[in-house]
C-alpha cells in the first residue's frame, strides 16, 4: 500500500517542458502555414466595376421578365382550380 507515498520532484525537462515545446512548435508551424494567405486581391479598375454592375443588371431585368411572365401564368391557372 504504497498509495500513500509522495512521488519525488519531477525532474525540469519533463513532460511540461515537452507540452510546451510541441505548442511552441505547433504554434509558429500554424503561422507559417497561412503566411500566403494574407494577401488581398487586387482591387478592380472603375470602368471594370461599372462594366460588372451593367451586366449584373441585364441579369437581373432578365430574370425579373422570367419571373413576371410565370406570374401571369398562374393567375388564370388558379383560376381554373378553383
Amino acid at each position: 500500500m504504497a498509495a500513500h507515498r509522495r512521488s519525488g520532484p519531477r525532474p525540469a525537462g519533463g513532460t511540461t517542458a515537452r507540452t510546451a515545446a510541441a505548442v511552441a512548435l505547433a504554434g509558429a508551424a500554424t503561422a507559417t502555414g497561412f503566411e500566403g494567405s494574407a494577401h488581398a486581391a487586387p482591387q478592380p479598375a472603375p470602368d471594370q466595376v461599372v462594366a460588372e454592375v451593367d451586366r449584373l443588371y441585364r441579369e437581373a431585368e432578365v430574370a425579373t421578365e422570367k419571373y413576371n411572365g410565370a406570374r401571369e401564368k398562374v393567375r388564370p391557372a388558379r383560376q381554373r382550380l378553383r
